[in-house]
């Protein structure tokens, strides 16, 4: 619910962050960037299990806009494949995962 720091156990200088996930009833997108300090971060990484949301993408456009890095991680890719494999009658692994990753990389702003 607020951004939290983890310091790194090896490296003094790195630390860690979770943020509250953005376009919530708390986290409004329109309000985010100001509520969690963006422009402190120097990197950032966007998780989600499910499809590049709206709300990612508009993320991912403001981080390059303030000249920062960022990756975003697609997470609990096996319910995908489960349920895939559940759904299609010829299923194709590999196929399905570059489904999945051509997803990711349709959302996302031009680097």
């Amino acid at each position: 619910m607020m951004p939290e720091p983890y310091p790194h156990p090896i490296y003094p200088n790195v630390t860690l962050w979770d943020l509250p996930g953005v376009g919530t009833t708390k986290f409004p997108a329109d309000r985010y960037l100001e509520y969690v300090e963006f422009e402190k971060f120097d990197f950032f990484i966007i998780v989600s299990a499910d499809r590049l949301s709206e709300n990612d993408a508009k993320l991912a456009q403001e981080i390059k806009k303030i000249g920062r890095k960022f990756y975003f991680v697609r997470s609990k890719i096996d319910n995908n494949l489960s349920d895939a494999k559940r759904s299609q009658r010829e299923y194709d692994e590999e196929k399905t995962l570059q489904e999945i990753r051509d997803n990711c990389i349709q959302g996302l702003p031009v680097v």
